[in-house]
């Protein structure tokens, strides 16, 4: 009995001691990240993907790529036909929430 007492005051401490955010699960990554700026708006971040065609070579592709307002990072690329590359991207564009 003296056992459970201890345990349930202990459980108890821990949780008004504010360390109960060591138990808390993490969100998984859903694509959409929410940002608030000190002027208290509310910024939305979108994951974005994107093809773009017509390298003559793999090693003509660019790692980063900015088009569209968005700052495009690859991700990989696929030989579409002899010397006709495509740059598959992936990006994150802002909005106002």
């Amino acid at each position: 009995m003296f056992k459970k007492v201890i345990i349930g005051t202990l459980a108890t401490g821990i949780m008004l001691s504010g360390a109960g955010g060591v138990f808390a699960e993490t969100p998984t990554d859903t694509g959409v990240k929410l940002k608030t700026i000190d002027n208290k708006k509310s910024f939305v971040k979108k994951k974005e993907t994107q093809d773009f065609p017509g390298y003559k070579s793999k090693g003509e592709i660019p790692t980063v790529k900015e088009w569209n307002g968005v700052t495009w990072y690859l991700k990989g690329a696929t030989e579409v036909s002899k010397n006709s590359w495509t740059g598959h991207y992936e990006g994150w564009r802002t909005s106002n929430n």
